[in-house]
């Protein structure tokens, strides 16, 4: 998380000593920078090797228009989180540790960076790779509850299906599947102030060209 603590206890000298003592830990007083550096050599690769060596998967094919669609909507709600980041962050700063926008940044940011690697062809294993990533860069309760959102929806899919088969339908209860799950987790229901929407999901609420409408 990026938010912080406040701790009272007693202290003596030896404690206020190490305590203003200097640091490498991020947000404490008296950082200061290492004093060694890491000489490190990489060999120049290629193609799928470098994206391995890189620690990423390769950049995945997207054969249908609904696959360009998906990914359009997800980088649509990247764009979103990351324009409100600040608001987020001041809202959250009033009513709790103020660290949300933080947050969000830093996971959608590192969604943004994988985007290529989803396979957004077969939406079930693109929401579970979105899940399993939010996940693990999203910090405080945020990350269990985008992961659990995105894994579950998954879930309610067909898991080879290609989103040219899927329909509204199926979109749909995909997205209840997953605020279902939020709910679960963490105890809201529908009407309190959280991030669980006020009203079921339902087709009409899905305004894409390339998805179907039925």
């Amino acid at each position: 998380m990026a938010g912080f603590s406040l701790s009272l206890l007693p202290s003596n000298e030896l404690v206020l000593t190490s305590l203003m003592a200097p640091t490498q830990a991020p947000g404490w007083p008296r950082l200061y920078a290492a004093s060694h550096t890491v000489a490190t050599h990489v060999e120049p690769v290629g193609g799928h090797a470098a994206a391995a060596a890189a620690g990423e998967a390769p950049a995945q094919p997207r054969s249908h228009p609904e696959a360009l669609a998906f990914e359009r909507v997800v980088q649509g709600v990247i764009d979103t989180l990351l324009t409100h980041a600040d608001e987020l962050t001041e809202l959250d700063r009033l009513a709790g540790d103020g660290d949300l926008g933080i947050s969000l940044s830093r996971g959608f940011k590192a969604l943004a960076a994988r985007l290529p690697s989803i396979a957004f062809d077969t939406p079930a294993t693109a929401l579970k790779q979105m899940g399993f990533l939010l996940r693990e860069h999203l910090g405080g309760s945020s990350g269990p509850l985008y992961g659990i959102f995105c894994l579950q929806a998954a879930a309610a899919l067909p898991l080879d299906a290609p989103g040219s088969q899927l329909t509204a339908q199926q979109w749909a209860a995909a997205l209840q599947a997953g605020a279902d799950a939020i709910s679960t987790l963490g105890g809201a229901k529908r009407g309190d102030r959280t991030m669980v929407r006020s009203a079921p999901y339902a087709p009409a609420t899905i305004q894409c060209p390339e998805w179907p409408t039925e």
